[in-house]
């Protein structure tokens, strides 16, 4: 199973013969020009050929209409998979011909991976996270979602294992790569005036999250954005944690958990349980 790296929460994952593409962010320029990729890159749309797309909430930064039209446009017989009726209605009006909508904690099938749908605690609209295993591993796909406590996060995947039929021996993760929401954010204290000083609870709260998955590798993802142009002063304030800071700070959490770095244009190479890291193979195969 490889997990190609398109750049913040965008994920072009090959599995059992099948493509799946996640939230879906073809253009560096976002939220009215607000926000932008970072670092910025450039995706061949042609070459992602997608048999399904999944677009995990309505967040401008996942739910790109742009991006939608464009795909659709080049493969009208890609499925949408979205748990938003919103997100659903538009992949249908930009040219989509099949849609689903399909709520958490969902076990799909598909013809070879199986699929289960993470929750988002207090999350306002629907939304979710996708778990994705085939007979070489298992990889999570948390994107914007917070499970809940530490607990809850490990009972989640206590039912996923029942789910994917699999029995994990103790000591043994079930999960080969996390690509995990790791970075709280200070946007609205920011605009709203609130306290910005590093958000030490918050930050623990997301290290104890991150370490009940019990992944043995994980890798930071849905974070790689800036605000840009005259917003650019912003990102000294609502970007507390470096990536950097993450992963040295994870070792030290959860010493059996392997921390590799989000390289934009990498491949993530799922085998027998592990995972390699190809820098370039992203690039190599012209997305």
């Amino acid at each position: 199973m490889d997990w190609h790296c398109l750049g913040h929460a965008s994920w072009l994952a090959e599995t059992s013969g099948l493509r799946l593409l996640f939230d879906p962010l073809l253009d560096d320029g976002h939220h009215g020009g607000v926000f932008e990729v970072f670092p910025s890159r450039t995706i061949d749309a042609e070459a992602l050929r997608a048999d399904f797309v999944f677009v995990s909430h309505r967040h401008p930064d996942h739910f790109d209409l742009r991006s939608l039209r464009r795909l659709a446009t080049l493969d009208p017989e890609s499925v949408v998979v979205t748990p938003d009726p919103l997100v659903a209605s538009c992949a249908e009006r930009v040219g989509f011909r099949t849609v689903r909508i399909v709520p958490p904690e969902t076990t799909i099938d598909l013809d070879g991976p199986r699929l289960v749908t993470s929750p988002s605690a207090g999350a306002i609209e629907p939304e979710w996270g996708v778990v994705v295993a085939n007979d070489e591993g298992v990889v999570y796909d948390q994107i914007d979602t917070s499970i809940g406590r530490p607990d809850d996060v490990r009972t989640f995947f206590e039912r996923v294992a029942s789910a994917l039929g699999k029995r994990v021996r103790p000591g043994e993760p079930l999960v080969s790569l996390a690509l995990v929401r790791w970075q709280p954010l200070l946007e609205v204290d920011a605009m709203l005036a609130g306290a910005i000083g590093f958000p030490f609870t918050a930050y623990a709260d997301e290290l104890e999250r991150c370490a009940a998955i019990g992944a043995r590798v994980v890798c930071p993802s849905s974070a790689g954005a800036r605000h840009a142009g005259p917003y650019a002063f912003m990102n000294r304030l609502v970007y507390p944690v470096t990536e950097g800071r993450f992963v040295e700070d994870l070792a030290a959490r959860s010493p059996p958990t392997r921390a590799e770095r989000h390289v934009t244009g990498a491949t993530y190479r799922v085998r027998n349980g592990d995972v390699i890291v190809d820098r370039d193979g992203a690039i190599r195969d012209g997305l």
